[in-house]
């Protein structure tokens, strides 16, 4: 097996407060992750998309909308945070 890619983004409502830095250290964990936006992310992993959400949810209030999806090379970006050869080398082939 091998790792894929995955891109994670959240949202929290303005009226709840939220230390956004409190996650990072979530998404960190991973051995590969980029940051594409303030909310996010691509990772490389073996898990599934179902395994990220439920291990980033806990770590997010409830009323976060959070998303995960696999991710492949057929993308465009802009402006992304993360370097243009960072997510080049890191979007699955497959």
């Amino acid at each position: 097996m091998f790792e894929k890619s995955f891109i994670i983004t959240y949202f929290i409502p303005n009226h709840i407060f939220f230390d956004y830095d409190s996650v990072f250290p979530v998404i960190k964990i991973f051995k590969q992750w980029g940051r594409i936006s303030e909310n996010t992310w691509v990772v490389k992993t073996l898990m599934t998309p179902k395994q990220i959400h439920d291990s980033l949810k806990p770590h997010l209030p409830k009323e976060a909308r959070v998303f995960v999806s696999k991710i492949q090379r057929n993308a465009a970006w802009s402006n992304i945070i993360c370097s243009n050869d960072w997510l080049n080398e890191n979007l699955s082939i497959l």
